[in-house]
């Protein structure tokens, strides 16, 4: 097992139990249709939350080669990994066994919560990508291309942590949705 494999496990882990959590409440959701006053503003966080941790992970590839892995470096990707399964919790509705599951209000009062923490992790991204680590293989052109698609999620996750209309919220999930699609139907190739 080399350093990449021992990292990348750990890591895999952690990106699982997020996974997990995500899928697990969207299964209860399903389970509690009747009784779900539904908020498509908060599946499409959820659905951003799984594009991410999938990017996340993918994007782990191009420090495939890198000889040696510090403890720092080590630590700040187990650290992104531990905000991204928060971010997961956060985001996700408790669901009850009886009762309304009312998604729409709990994105009203949730949902600044886990936009900051979507801003925190397309912040950390965006210094991740910049940052130049020994060892990495990486296209710059290519790291240019998704560190624009990036930015582009984080100005509109700022956006949305600072206006909570129903109209500017869905505005803005409608653009990290064709944000999502541009990274992962153009910018992210298939892994060699």
């Amino acid at each position: 097992m080399q350093a990449f494999d021992y990292v990348i496990t750990l890591m895999s882990f952690v990106y699982a139990l997020a996974i997990a959590h995500v899928l697990a409440t969207a299964g209860d959701i399903i389970g509690a249709w009747s009784r779900v006053r539904f908020s498509w503003l908060n599946a499409a966080w959820m659905l951003f939350e799984l594009l991410a941790i999938l990017a996340w992970w993918i994007g782990l590839w191009g420090a495939r080669h890198a000889p040696t892995w510090n403890i720092a470096n080590i630590a700040e990707l187990f650290v992104l990994a531990i905000i991204l399964y928060l971010e997961a919790r956060v985001i996700c509705i408790r669901v009850p066994l009886d009762g309304v599951v009312d998604m729409q209000r709990f994105h009203d009062e949730e949902s600044r919560k886990y936009i900051v923490i979507y801003v925190v992790l397309a912040a950390a991204t965006v210094g991740l990508n910049i940052q130049a680590r020994g060892g990495y293989q990486v296209d710059v052109a290519d790291t240019i291309a998704k560190n624009n698609a990036v930015l582009a999620m984080l100005v509109l996750s700022v956006a949305g942590s600072i206006f909570s209309s129903r109209r500017g919220q869905a505005a803005i999930a409608i653009g990290l949705f064709v944000t999502w699609i541009w990274y992962f139907g153009t910018l992210q190739g298939a892994l060699a």
